[in-house]
């Protein structure tokens, strides 16, 4: 058995299985090719780019909000709560803008001592699992 395509009266076509190709039908390969419009592709590349950077802000207030309440609790100083956030500025910056891939590569610059192993390995994990799932 072999699926055949016919038409439908909305441009549309619709399988089914037939051992033979029926009169009116065609086959996969004759099926016509649709290309995309260069506009919505460019619409959809920029909603690609809009959620990047609405899910670099969503992710950069959520440890903004971690550091302030560190802060409030004295978990962490005033001054190292400015010393980290000056060190990931760079970060921060490309990520709010939803180039995750650059702030990955700038995070990786930054020497693990400066900021600790388990903020470092924390922001690592979550910038590279974003990027392995969007990019």
């Amino acid at each position: 058995m072999e699926i055949y395509f016919k038409q439908k009266s909305d441009g549309t076509y619709f399988g089914e299985f037939h051992e033979v190709q029926p009169q009116g039908y065609i086959t996969k390969e004759e099926l016509p090719t649709i290309e995309p419009n260069p506009i919505d592709l460019v619409k959809l590349e920029f909603e690609k780019y809009l959620q990047t950077k609405t899910d670099g802000e969503n992710a950069y207030l959520q440890i903004s909000a971690e550091f302030r309440m560190a802060k409030i609790s004295g978990d962490i100083s005033e001054e190292a709560h400015l010393y980290i956030e000056n060190l990931l500025k760079p970060i921060r910056n490309e990520i709010m803008f939803g180039q995750w891939m650059e702030g990955l590569r700038l995070l990786e610059l930054i020497e693990i001592e400066l900021i600790g192993d388990e903020l470092y390995n924390r922001l690592h994990l979550q910038i590279s699992n974003y990027v392995t799932e969007n990019y």
